[in-house]
């Protein structure tokens, strides 16, 4: 079986914002590189899922990993082996996501 990732509407969301900010901010070739290593990192923790950190107030099925050079936090929850999805995509600098907000991405899309 192949990793498999999900991603929420919000994640989804999270990446567009990237995408405008890379190509707002640098060539579309930077862009393209950035945007490709990031799936390339969330691939990677579909394969090896446990390998997150665990987000504090959440069961062991949710995680964090920073990607993109310690840019951004990719929030995950690990549905089974090699097979998780991406609940947030989170510039790392900015204020700590809750477990209430991570949670209510998963269902619904931000306001």
């Amino acid at each position: 079986m192949s990793p498999t990732v999900d991603y929420s509407e919000v994640a989804r969301l999270d990446i567009a914002e990237l995408t405008v900010w890379y190509l707002a901010n640098t060539d579309e070739d930077t862009a393209i590189r950035a945007l490709s290593a990031l799936v390339t990192e969330i691939d990677y923790l579909a394969e090896t899922p446990m390998v997150g950190n665990l987000i504090a107030g959440l069961g062991r099925s949710f995680r964090y990993w920073e990607v993109l050079n310690r840019k951004y936090k990719a929030y995950y929850e690990r549905l089974g082996p090699e097979y998780i999805k991406v609940l947030r995509v989170y510039g790392s600098r900015r204020r700590e996501l809750t477990p209430a907000e991570i949670l209510k991405s998963k269902d619904s899309p931000r306001a």
